[in-house]
């Protein structure tokens, strides 16, 4: 550890709550794909941060980026095979999904993406969404993403060769979590009849309870925690539609 910090192979850092992480450079990527990968490969399995107009500093969303991704390979190992994607969003031409809604092109684009190849198919994967919050978006915006999720489950499955898809919200304290996602007064407050975003307009209710009705659609919340590396993460099954129907009952003919 010491050889690799002093080639700066990997550097320290110290995250906006607190958390103490060391990063890959891009000195270190190069070396670790070329002599320890030998890897030919343009896209590689993991796709670091190299893009010149990307050369903002490394900071917690980076680093909550990284550590679902390491989590989620070292408790899926039987699942990274050949045919696994995984991007991050420091490598925008990749992390992001297009769709479209009323003859418009919607992108969808999250922290982190992870495409699976689907056993069933040999065209269609499964896809992995996450959404790293680290306390700055406001409920609005987090509101607004799924949404456009939302549109993605109507329209863009079968553009994007996606036979079902997980999303996972992840926030940095439990306090947020509750907030957030459980009171009345979160995300749910937003949703009305007709829902706008910057991409879409007027998305109806219809189309956000049969959205996440659909049992291929998955929403996964957690809260992080930094103290707990080897296991930083507590999911836990989202139920959006019932805490809708249940503020709005109304909705429930909606349901498919």
């Amino acid at each position: 550890l010491v050889h690799l910090k002093r080639d700066q192979y990997i550097l320290q850092k110290k995250a906006l709550h607190g958390a103490q992480f060391m990063y890959l450079t891009k000195r270190g990527y190069m070396y670790i794909n070329s002599k320890l990968l030998k890897v030919k490969d343009e896209q590689p399995l993991y796709v670091q941060k190299r893009y010149h107009t990307l050369r903002k500093s490394i900071s917690e969303h980076s680093f909550m980026n990284f550590m679902f991704i390491w989590h989620y390979i070292l408790t899926n190992p039987k699942q990274i095979t050949a045919d696994t994607k995984i991007y991050e969003d420091s490598n925008m031409n990749q992390c992001k999904i297009p769709t479209y809604y009323a003859g418009r092109d919607v992108v969808v684009a999250p922290d982190t993406v992870i495409l699976l190849p689907d056993p069933t198919s040999s065209i269609f994967q499964k896809a992995l969404f996450v959404e790293n919050d680290t306390g700055r978006e406001t409920y609005k915006q987090i509101y607004q993403k799924l949404v456009e999720y939302a549109v993605l489950a109507e329209n863009g499955l079968a553009k994007n060769k996606l036979n079902e898809f997980t999303l996972y919200f992840i926030v940095p304290t439990k306090k947020r979590l509750k907030q957030l996602f459980y009171n009345p007064t979160g995300i749910t407050s937003f949703f009305a009849s007709y829902n706008n975003t910057r991409q879409v307009k007027d998305i109806r209710a219809r189309t956000i309870v049969s959205s996440f009705s659909n049992p291929k659609i998955t929403i996964y919340v957690s809260a992080f925690n930094p103290d707990n590396p080897k296991n930083p993460y507590v999911f836990e099954k989202y139920p959006l539609v019932e805490l809708l129907l249940k503020e709005k009952p109304e909705w429930k003919v909606y349901l498919p």
